[in-house]
């Protein structure tokens, strides 16, 4: 009976010891790759991995000028990665269209002190999807990925107009 009390004393330290050291608590894997759209680099695109199992947890990250990113998964311990496992796939970018033109009676919009003299703009409603609209549903978009433990996960989702 002592023996069996000594070996449960010498092993909870070690058990909460180990516990401690996950490095990788959700078990990402790193996750890469480029979103172009017309054979060109989409740069400021949102993309986001959404699991088909609810069990496990989304993944985001952002183009850089080139159109490459990373995935993030919120609460994982370095973040970076995805938990092995299918997802669908949705990329957005919004932003403020290239052709807009904002007329002031001044001729030109101010900022600072001086901007109270000059007309609000809600810029939030003049923002508008930059890319076809199929590619910001998970239903719609037509884009999955399977990202796999301990594997070069690196993907390129070519985007087009249809």
């Amino acid at each position: 009976m002592l023996h069996f009390k000594v070996v449960h004393l010498l092993l909870l330290p070690c058990l909460l010891f180990c516990s401690g050291c996950q490095k990788n608590p959700y078990g990402v894997s790193k996750v890469a790759g480029i979103v172009t759209f017309d054979g060109q680099p989409v740069k400021g695109a949102s993309v986001m991995f959404i699991p088909k199992d609810k069990e496990l947890l989304s993944a985001s990250g952002m183009t850089n000028e080139k159109g490459e990113f990373l995935l993030t998964t919120a609460g994982a311990e370095g973040g970076s990665g995805a938990q092995p496992g299918d997802y669908f796939v949705v990329i957005r970018k919004v932003g403020l269209p290239d052709d807009l033109q904002i007329q002031t009676p001044g001729g030109s919009a101010m900022i600072g002190p001086e901007a109270n003299r000059q007309p609000v703009f809600d810029v939030a409603r003049m923002q508008r999807d930059q890319l076809p609209e199929k590619y910001k549903s998970a239903e719609t978009s037509g884009l999955e990925a399977v990202v796999k433990k301990a594997a070069k996960n690196h993907y390129t989702f070519a985007l087009t107009r249809q």
